[in-house]
């Protein structure tokens, strides 16, 4: 019987190119554009069998992709490709005993829209993760955790 492939995790963040000759300004509402990022990666996630989390605040993107490493890391060159992102940086690459977004394909967060999601979801979600992995993923969340635009998120 041929085993499972170890899930594999990247989370990078990367910031929006805003440009006058794009259709999307600093000025404009992001959220058709997050919208169709979502749906793209839904597709292509559920192809791939990737799980994972995009959140946008304030012109950044951080997102966390769990799959099979080589479908990962073809997922992630076309993003550092993506003219929509810029400065983009790896925080983590490495396999993890286990997926925590697995029924997300691809959830996408606009913290901009505080209204727009649950905070309790997210609150849970960090909660999770942070009791179920190594203390340097620990470090990740703390640093994640500091920039967020809550005041009263408490993980």
């Amino acid at each position: 019987m041929k085993s499972k492939p170890p899930i594999h995790m990247i989370a990078y963040t990367s910031d929006l190119v805003w440009s006058a000759d794009k259709a999307y300004s600093i000025d404009d509402d992001v959220t058709p554009l997050l919208r169709n990022i979502q749906q793209q990666a839904i597709t292509r996630n559920t192809a791939l069998d990737i799980t994972g989390l995009l959140m946008f605040w304030d012109g950044s993107f951080f997102q966390v992709l769990e799959g099979e490493e080589e479908a990962i890391r073809n997922v992630f060159t076309s993003i550092e490709k993506d003219p929509r992102h810029c400065h983009v940086r790896c925080l983590l690459d490495e396999d993890i005993p286990e997926r925590i977004f697995s029924q997300w394909r691809m959830r996408c967060l606009n913290l901009n829209a505080q209204c727009s999601f649950d905070k309790s979801e997210l609150i849970e979600m960090m909660q999770a993760y942070r009791n179920t992995f190594k203390p340097t993923r620990k470090s990740l969340m703390r640093v994640f955790h500091h920039t967020l635009p809550f005041n009263d998120l408490s993980i």
